[in-house]
Protein backbone atom coordinates (compact mmCIF):
# COMPACT_ATOMS: atom_id res chain seq x y z
CA UNK A 1 0.00 0.00 0.00
CA UNK A 2 0.83 3.23 -0.69
CA UNK A 3 0.29 6.44 0.49
CA UNK A 4 0.14 9.96 -1.04
CA UNK A 5 0.45 12.69 1.59
CA UNK A 6 -0.92 16.18 0.15
CA UNK A 7 -0.19 19.55 1.70
CA UNK A 8 -1.35 22.81 0.34
CA UNK A 9 -0.04 26.09 1.24
CA UNK A 10 -0.37 29.92 1.31
CA UNK A 11 1.52 32.49 2.69
CA UNK A 12 2.09 30.10 5.78
CA UNK A 13 5.40 29.71 5.70
CA UNK A 14 5.86 28.89 9.72
CA UNK A 15 3.01 26.36 9.62
CA UNK A 16 4.49 24.61 6.58
CA UNK A 17 7.74 24.29 8.40
CA UNK A 18 5.94 21.94 10.78
CA UNK A 19 3.86 19.81 8.29
CA UNK A 20 7.38 19.67 6.19
CA UNK A 21 9.05 18.58 9.59
CA UNK A 22 6.53 16.19 10.15
CA UNK A 23 6.10 14.07 7.22
CA UNK A 24 10.00 13.71 6.22
CA UNK A 25 10.90 12.63 9.42
CA UNK A 26 8.72 9.46 9.13
CA UNK A 27 10.49 6.25 9.79
CA UNK A 28 9.25 4.27 6.88
CA UNK A 29 9.08 6.15 3.23
CA UNK A 30 6.59 3.73 1.51
CA UNK A 31 4.22 6.95 0.38
CA UNK A 32 4.79 10.00 -1.87
CA UNK A 33 4.74 13.81 -0.52
CA UNK A 34 2.83 16.35 -2.84
CA UNK A 35 2.93 20.35 -2.07
CA UNK A 36 0.36 22.72 -3.90
CA UNK A 37 1.58 25.89 -3.13
CA UNK A 38 -0.53 28.80 -4.20
CA UNK A 39 1.70 31.15 -5.40
CA UNK A 40 3.23 32.25 -1.99
CA UNK A 41 5.25 35.45 -1.16
CA UNK A 42 6.23 34.59 2.43
CA UNK A 43 9.34 32.42 1.59
CA UNK A 44 7.23 29.44 1.74
CA UNK A 45 8.61 28.47 -2.22
CA UNK A 46 11.83 29.21 -1.22
CA UNK A 47 11.69 26.81 1.54
CA UNK A 48 10.03 24.16 -0.58
CA UNK A 49 12.78 24.19 -2.67
CA UNK A 50 15.32 23.89 0.24
CA UNK A 51 13.75 20.02 0.87
CA UNK A 52 13.42 19.55 -2.79
CA UNK A 53 15.22 15.78 -2.30
CA UNK A 54 12.38 15.28 0.24
CA UNK A 55 9.59 16.03 -1.90
CA UNK A 56 8.23 13.86 -4.93
CA UNK A 57 6.64 16.48 -6.18
CA UNK A 58 5.90 20.37 -6.00
CA UNK A 59 4.18 23.40 -7.43
CA UNK A 60 3.60 27.02 -6.67
CA UNK A 61 1.49 29.20 -8.77
CA UNK A 62 -2.61 31.04 -8.13
CA UNK A 63 -4.96 28.33 -7.57
CA UNK A 64 -9.08 29.50 -7.20
CA UNK A 65 -8.89 28.30 -3.38
CA UNK A 66 -8.39 25.93 -1.01
CA UNK A 67 -10.35 23.45 -3.09
CA UNK A 68 -8.47 24.35 -6.25
CA UNK A 69 -5.24 23.22 -4.55
CA UNK A 70 -6.63 20.22 -2.80
CA UNK A 71 -7.90 19.13 -6.41
CA UNK A 72 -4.14 19.54 -7.80
CA UNK A 73 -2.85 17.27 -5.40
CA UNK A 74 -5.04 14.48 -6.04
CA UNK A 75 -4.06 14.84 -10.29
CA UNK A 76 -0.94 13.84 -9.31
CA UNK A 77 -1.59 11.14 -6.55
CA UNK A 78 0.15 7.95 -7.40
CA UNK A 79 -0.58 6.14 -4.54
CA UNK A 80 -3.77 4.05 -3.19
CA UNK A 81 -5.01 6.53 -0.90
CA UNK A 82 -4.35 10.51 0.15
CA UNK A 83 -3.89 11.79 2.96
CA UNK A 84 -4.11 16.09 3.32
CA UNK A 85 -1.88 16.95 5.77
CA UNK A 86 -2.22 20.95 5.09
CA UNK A 87 0.34 23.20 6.02
CA UNK A 88 -0.15 24.14 9.88
CA UNK A 89 -1.54 20.37 10.40
CA UNK A 90 0.94 18.03 11.44
CA UNK A 91 1.59 14.09 11.65
CA UNK A 92 1.11 13.17 15.23
CA UNK A 93 4.63 11.17 15.13
CA UNK A 94 7.40 9.85 13.39
CA UNK A 95 5.56 6.29 13.06
CA UNK A 96 2.21 7.21 11.59
CA UNK A 97 2.96 5.87 8.30
CA UNK A 98 4.46 2.80 9.43
CA UNK A 99 1.62 2.42 11.79
CA UNK A 100 -0.79 2.99 9.36
CA UNK A 101 0.91 -0.08 7.21
CA UNK A 102 0.42 -2.45 9.81
CA UNK A 103 -3.64 -2.36 9.24
CA UNK A 104 -5.05 -4.13 6.14
CA UNK A 105 -7.13 -1.33 5.05
CA UNK A 106 -9.37 -2.15 1.89
CA UNK A 107 -12.23 0.23 2.29
CA UNK A 108 -12.99 3.28 1.07
CA UNK A 109 -12.80 5.71 3.40
CA UNK A 110 -10.55 5.36 6.90
CA UNK A 111 -10.20 7.57 10.13
CA UNK A 112 -8.16 7.86 12.71
CA UNK A 113 -7.77 9.82 15.85
CA UNK A 114 -6.91 13.42 15.88
CA UNK A 115 -5.49 16.06 18.17
CA UNK A 116 -6.94 19.54 17.48
CA UNK A 117 -5.29 22.95 18.78
CA UNK A 118 -6.12 26.28 18.73
CA UNK A 119 -3.35 28.64 19.73
CA UNK A 120 -1.51 27.84 22.73
CA UNK A 121 -4.92 25.92 24.05
CA UNK A 122 -4.90 22.52 25.89
CA UNK A 123 -4.96 20.25 22.77
CA UNK A 124 -8.29 17.94 22.33
CA UNK A 125 -8.39 14.11 20.87
CA UNK A 126 -11.30 13.89 18.81
CA UNK A 127 -11.91 9.65 17.85
CA UNK A 128 -12.59 8.49 14.65
CA UNK A 129 -16.64 8.17 15.03
CA UNK A 130 -16.64 3.76 14.89
CA UNK A 131 -19.95 3.91 13.08
CA UNK A 132 -21.16 6.54 11.18
CA UNK A 133 -24.89 7.40 10.14
CA UNK A 134 -26.51 10.81 8.64
CA UNK A 135 -26.33 12.08 11.52
CA UNK A 136 -22.88 11.95 11.74
CA UNK A 137 -22.55 14.65 9.14
CA UNK A 138 -25.70 16.35 10.16
CA UNK A 139 -23.72 18.19 12.70
CA UNK A 140 -20.00 16.54 12.62
CA UNK A 141 -17.86 15.93 9.63
CA UNK A 142 -14.35 13.57 9.25
CA UNK A 143 -11.32 15.35 9.89
CA UNK A 144 -9.81 15.07 6.54
CA UNK A 145 -6.04 15.39 8.41
CA UNK A 146 -6.79 12.34 9.58
CA UNK A 147 -8.97 10.48 7.21
CA UNK A 148 -6.73 8.29 4.00
CA UNK A 149 -9.72 8.08 1.02
CA UNK A 150 -8.79 5.67 -1.36
CA UNK A 151 -7.31 8.07 -4.27
CA UNK A 152 -9.41 5.78 -7.04
CA UNK A 153 -12.65 7.23 -5.08
CA UNK A 154 -12.49 10.38 -6.83
CA UNK A 155 -12.81 9.16 -10.20
CA UNK A 156 -16.17 7.47 -9.02
CA UNK A 157 -17.29 10.52 -6.55
CA UNK A 158 -15.94 13.93 -8.27
CA UNK A 159 -12.71 15.60 -7.11
CA UNK A 160 -13.59 18.65 -4.30
CA UNK A 161 -16.56 20.76 -5.34
CA UNK A 162 -14.34 24.53 -6.19
CA UNK A 163 -17.88 26.28 -5.90
CA UNK A 164 -17.65 25.61 -2.15
CA UNK A 165 -15.45 27.72 0.06
CA UNK A 166 -15.55 25.47 3.59
CA UNK A 167 -17.38 22.61 3.57
CA UNK A 168 -16.55 20.76 -0.03
CA UNK A 169 -14.48 17.83 1.89
CA UNK A 170 -18.08 17.75 4.21
CA UNK A 171 -20.28 17.53 0.83
CA UNK A 172 -17.61 14.70 -0.75
CA UNK A 173 -18.05 12.38 2.07
CA UNK A 174 -21.75 12.63 2.33
CA UNK A 175 -21.74 11.87 -1.43
CA UNK A 176 -19.39 9.30 -1.50
CA UNK A 177 -21.26 7.23 2.18
CA UNK A 178 -24.54 7.65 0.86
CA UNK A 179 -24.79 8.28 -2.04
CA UNK A 180 -22.34 5.92 -4.03
CA UNK A 181 -22.23 3.42 -0.70
CA UNK A 182 -18.65 3.90 -0.23
CA UNK A 183 -17.17 1.53 2.35
CA UNK A 184 -15.89 3.25 5.85
CA UNK A 185 -13.74 1.63 8.74
CA UNK A 186 -12.45 3.81 11.86
CA UNK A 187 -8.89 2.42 13.37
CA UNK A 188 -7.54 3.11 16.87
CA UNK A 189 -4.56 5.49 15.49
CA UNK A 190 -4.25 9.17 16.19
CA UNK A 191 -2.83 10.43 12.78
CA UNK A 192 -2.91 13.60 12.98
CA UNK A 193 -2.47 17.16 15.05
CA UNK A 194 -5.45 19.20 13.52
CA UNK A 195 -4.87 23.36 13.63
CA UNK A 196 -8.05 24.81 14.22
CA UNK A 197 -7.15 27.96 13.44
CA UNK A 198 -8.05 27.92 9.43
CA UNK A 199 -10.66 29.42 7.06
CA UNK A 200 -13.68 26.78 8.00
CA UNK A 201 -12.58 27.65 12.24
CA UNK A 202 -13.29 31.26 12.28
CA UNK A 203 -16.22 32.43 13.96
CA UNK A 204 -17.10 34.80 11.15
CA UNK A 205 -17.14 32.11 8.42
CA UNK A 206 -19.77 30.33 10.68
CA UNK A 207 -22.79 31.20 9.21
CA UNK A 208 -21.13 31.07 5.48
CA UNK A 209 -20.35 27.02 6.32
CA UNK A 210 -23.72 26.65 7.18
CA UNK A 211 -25.32 27.74 4.12
CA UNK A 212 -22.68 25.73 1.90
CA UNK A 213 -24.02 22.80 4.33
CA UNK A 214 -27.84 23.86 3.90
CA UNK A 215 -27.35 24.47 -0.13
CA UNK A 216 -25.41 20.83 -0.28
CA UNK A 217 -28.44 19.32 1.46
CA UNK A 218 -31.63 20.81 -0.95
CA UNK A 219 -29.38 19.49 -3.80
CA UNK A 220 -28.56 16.22 -2.60
CA UNK A 221 -30.77 15.22 0.33
CA UNK A 222 -34.09 17.72 0.18
CA UNK A 223 -35.83 15.79 3.24
CA UNK A 224 -33.02 17.06 5.58
CA UNK A 225 -33.44 20.29 4.78
CA UNK A 226 -36.07 21.07 7.21
CA UNK A 227 -34.19 19.84 10.35
CA UNK A 228 -31.16 21.10 8.98
CA UNK A 229 -32.45 24.66 9.04
CA UNK A 230 -33.09 24.13 13.12
CA UNK A 231 -29.06 24.83 13.24
CA UNK A 232 -28.69 28.62 12.72
CA UNK A 233 -25.93 30.00 14.33
CA UNK A 234 -27.53 31.60 17.67
CA UNK A 235 -29.08 27.95 18.11
CA UNK A 236 -27.02 25.25 17.12
CA UNK A 237 -25.20 25.15 20.34
CA UNK A 238 -28.22 25.39 22.00
CA UNK A 239 -30.20 22.42 19.82
CA UNK A 240 -26.83 20.26 20.39
CA UNK A 241 -26.89 20.62 24.11
CA UNK A 242 -30.49 19.89 24.54
CA UNK A 243 -29.86 16.61 22.23
CA UNK A 244 -27.19 15.76 24.08
CA UNK A 245 -28.54 15.74 27.61
CA UNK A 246 -32.13 14.72 26.68
CA UNK A 247 -31.70 10.51 25.55
CA UNK A 248 -35.41 10.43 24.62
CA UNK A 249 -34.71 13.39 21.98
CA UNK A 250 -31.46 11.98 20.83
CA UNK A 251 -32.70 8.53 20.65
CA UNK A 252 -36.00 9.82 18.49
CA UNK A 253 -33.51 12.50 16.47
CA UNK A 254 -30.85 9.64 15.31
CA UNK A 255 -33.92 7.13 14.75
CA UNK A 256 -35.11 9.73 11.70
CA UNK A 257 -31.88 10.60 10.51
CA UNK A 258 -31.75 6.55 10.38
CA UNK A 259 -34.32 6.13 8.87
CA UNK A 260 -33.97 8.91 6.28
CA UNK A 261 -30.71 7.57 5.30
CA UNK A 262 -32.27 4.35 4.59
CA UNK A 263 -34.77 5.05 2.68
CA UNK A 264 -32.39 7.05 0.36
CA UNK A 265 -30.10 3.79 0.31
CA UNK A 266 -33.36 2.02 -1.00
CA UNK A 267 -34.47 4.26 -3.34
CA UNK A 268 -31.11 4.96 -5.01
CA UNK A 269 -29.86 1.17 -5.07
Amino acid sequence: MKISVITINLNNRSGLEQTVASVISQDFRQFEYIIIDGGSIDGSKEFIKMQNEKIDYFISEPDNGIYSAMNKGIQKATGDYCLFVNSGDVLYNSQVISDIAKYNLVDDIITGNAYVKSGHKKLQLVNAPENISFYTFFIHTLLHQATLIRTSLFKVVGNYNENLRIVADWEFFIKALFLHHSSYKSIDLTISVFDNSGISSRTENFHVSLREREDTLHRYFPYFIADYRLLQPRSTYLFLEIIQKNMFLRSIFIFKCRLINKLFKFLSA
